[in-house]
């Protein structure tokens, strides 16, 4: 075989593309030494290289053991073709969903879902506002852009139903499901659901699932566990609510968003305090769901380990769960994935499923914050949001693919369910990969008290990060405290050995491209 005029043999070329694949994986690994990626917004690093890299040899190596070799290529391939070539990273959902048409309420602004519908060969109708279309049309089907939308969707849902009617009519289109991933939009999907005879969650339940207090009072009337808690409507029930709830307390909307406008409060005077200020402060023209209204609720302080859990629903049953990451008490630690045992997996598990049924929900994807107390022998839900999860892993499939116990598409999920159809689903036994990940420099002890001039820290906004790999979830939670304590014990001498290593490879890795290089220049100058 000839190559840009040179003659090989066949072992010539075989080590041409072993030589090139070599520069290939070294040239990558050089790139990834300066690029910093990000979980939420924190800034990723990686402090044990060389062992971390060892450890994810060995993983990757018993992953193909257990799941077989032919089985790890055919996933790493699907990957790599989408990305190459925008194909379904899960080729299986679009059997499925192909040649569907949706209705996506809100969300503009999430390109993965718009890109996975256009790898599924899902047809997208966006309801969004107005000032969206630009920004929208070139990846949708069709738009219809309503002015002032995060309002109206809230305070005149049927101004949206009578707009999607109207589209329908002009158009001659039918839908087959209607979806959001904006927890505020739950009830105008079921709004609009009901209406045009879709797969829907009912709209009583998508109004509970979207309010707080309807949620205790839902899981009180089915006997689940609850915190003590009192809806304040305005000052004149503090005093009530500080007297059934009791202190320490914590005080959030009950429409909230996002975390904000949530505090610890440990006595009355700071709970009189804390609800004027959020009172004063919150502005439904910057959060459109506070136009449901201002009304707190006051629940008796709890603790434990937070986990995320992601759970799917299909004609009422819970058909998937997924406990996506888990967080220290501190909340300064984030596990993927999560270090439970089966005891607390099973409790964390039927608590959610119960509140679930509970509130009615009946289909769709459905994600769980929860609080465990492994001591305690006790779980409380903190909130449900009805709607997909904006998490690491949900977001982003080769994420989930490495760290999720199942290698779900979340995305072709969402809308398989929005057409009553259970997505494909692939068990495994673990993950590719264990991490953990150290917060390093926290400015605020904001889990413990929410600034109340600034209640989105943490997670959202600081780093950088440390990121740790470990043979299995607990190996890896190990190393993290260990190396939280080298840097807390000595800051100089980990920061220069973090430094060191990296030079260290960095000269390793660039030798080895260039005696690759050497090697392949050989192979062009030498006869067959």
């Amino acid at each position: 075989m000839k190559i840009f005029g040179v003659r090989f043999g066949f072992l010539k070329l075989v080590s041409l593309f072993g030589i090139l694949l070599l520069l290939t994986l070294t040239a990558a690994i050089v790139v990834a030494m300066f690029v910093q990626p990000s979980i939420h917004s924190c800034q990723m690093y990686v402090p044990r290289k060389t062992a971390s890299g060892m450890i994810a040899i060995d993983s990757v190596a018993s992953y193909a053991q257990r799941e077989g070799f032919v089985v790890l290529l055919q996933e790493l391939a699907s990957i790599l073709t989408s990305n190459l070539f925008d194909s379904p990273p899960v080729p299986e959902m679009k059997e499925l969903v192909a040649g569907s048409h949706l209705l996506m309420v809100g969300g503009a602004r999430t390109p993965t879902a718009l890109r996975r519908a256009r790898q599924l060969n899902v047809r997208m109708t966006l309801v969004d506002d107005e000032s969206m279309r630009s920004w929208s049309e070139q990846a949708v089907g069709s738009f219809i852009g309503i002015a002032d939308f995060g309002r109206v969707s809230v305070s005149e849902p049927q101004v949206v139903l009578q707009a999607v009617r109207r589209h329908l009519e002009a158009s001659g289109e039918k839908l087959d499901g209607v979806f959001t991933l904006v927890e505020d939009h739950g009830p105008l999907v079921s709004l609009i659901g009901e209406a045009l005879s879709l797969p829907c969650s009912p709209l009583k339940a998508a109004q509970t699932a979207r309010n707080k207090y309807l949620v205790r009072k839902a899981m009180e009337s089915k006997s689940l566990p609850v915190p003590r808690f009192w809806l304040i409507e305005s000052e004149n029930d503090a005093t009530q609510a500080a007297a059934h709830v009791g202190f320490p307390a914590f005080l959030k909307p009950v429409y909230g968003v996002q975390a904000t406008f949530a505090a610890r409060v440990n006595d009355e005077e700071e709970l009189l305090e804390t609800l004027r200020h959020f009172q004063s402060t919150i502005d439904p023209n910057h959060h459109p769901i506070y136009h449901y209204g201002k009304q707190m609720i006051l629940e008796s302080l709890l603790g434990g380990n937070e986990v995320q859990l992601e759970l799917m629903i299909h004609n009422g049953k819970v058909i998937f769960h997924s406990f996506s990451s888990e967080y220290s008490k501190s909340r300064d630690r984030l596990s993927f994935p999560v270090t439970l045992d089966e005891a607390a997996r099973g409790r964390l598990l039927k608590l959610a499923t119960d509140t679930v049924h509970a509130i009615g929900l009946t289909t769709g994807v459905v994600h769980f914050e929860l609080f465990d107390d492994a001591k305690e022998g006790v779980s409380h839900v903190i909130e449900i949001n009805n709607r997909l999860s904006r998490g690491f892993l949900a977001q982003h499939y080769f994420h989930q693919y490495l760290f999720g116990k199942v290698p779900v598409d979340y995305y072709g999920s969402v809308f398989a369910l929005a057409m009553n159809k259970a997505p494909f689903l692939r068990q495994r036994e673990s993950p590719v990969l264990f991490m953990s990940v150290n917060l390093d420099q926290p400015t605020t002890d904001w889990w413990t008290v929410d600034p109340k001039d600034a209640p989105n820290r943490g997670w959202e906004n600081e780093g950088p990060c440390s990121l740790i790999l470990g043979a299995n979830a607990s190996h890896a939670k190990q190393l993290a405290h260990e190396i939280r304590k080298q840097r807390r014990e000595d800051l100089k001498g980990f920061t220069d050995g973090v430094r060191k290593e990296k030079e260290e490879l960095l000269k390793l890795y660039i030798l080895f491209f260039v005696a690759m290089l050497a090697t392949l220049v050989r192979l062009f100058f030498t006869d067959s």
